[in-house]
């Protein structure tokens, strides 16, 4: 098992507390004028652009950082999920059966236009796509919910640590959201 899956655990827990607590109006992080609220902003801050200077360096772009990140993001929601599947593998309780398919891209032309776009196809990923459509749910439900609360209750002083939070999550799940909405069966 990898160690991914021990941090995915509050990865996803951070992806829906402060979510939930925005939606029902809790604040969770310090006020903007608190100076506390300093700290997260510099730590967050550091980081990305921590992660930026090492994309660049290795001769990346700004969009491949930005790739990164929503890959990293994926891969830690799936992998709390990989290891449950296997937990129960090894308990015998597993009745899924995984087969392994070819991820090589065909002649299929839809598909090769969108890898040259860069877009998702969830062609074969239900699987592992469906934690992350669940997180993306309570996200949106959140975003519109929250936001809706705080039109009205004007308490943006005490919510922005959540809101900024809420939004970056939305804003790293556009390509699942167009994935799912040009999303076409096979049946038809």
């Amino acid at each position: 098992m990898s160690i991914s899956s021990i941090y995915a655990i509050g990865f996803i827990l951070y992806g829906i507390v402060p979510q939930v607590c925005f939606l029902k109006g809790i604040p969770v992080f310090p006020k903007v004028t608190d100076p506390w609220f300093a700290v997260f902003a510099f730590l967050y801050v550091a980081t990305q652009i921590q992660h930026l200077i090492e994309v660049i360096s290795g001769d990346g772009s700004v969009s491949m950082w930005w790739d990164e990140q929503r890959i990293w993001i994926l891969k830690s929601v799936t992998s709390l999920f990989a290891m449950t599947e296997a937990v129960k593998k090894w308990f015998g309780l597993n009745k899924k059966k995984f087969n392994l398919s070819n991820k090589a891209i065909d002649t299929d032309k839809e598909k090769i236009k969108k890898y040259e776009q860069g877009r998702f196809d969830f062609q074969g990923a239900a699987l592992y796509m469906s934690p992350m459509v669940v997180l993306l749910i309570v996200n949106t439900i959140c975003f519109f919910g929250g936001l809706w609360r705080l039109f009205n209750t004007r308490d943006i002083e005490d919510m922005f640590g959540q809101l900024f939070l809420v939004s970056y999550v939305m804003a790293f799940s556009y390509p699942i959201f167009e994935g799912i909405i040009t999303m076409k069966s096979k049946s038809g």
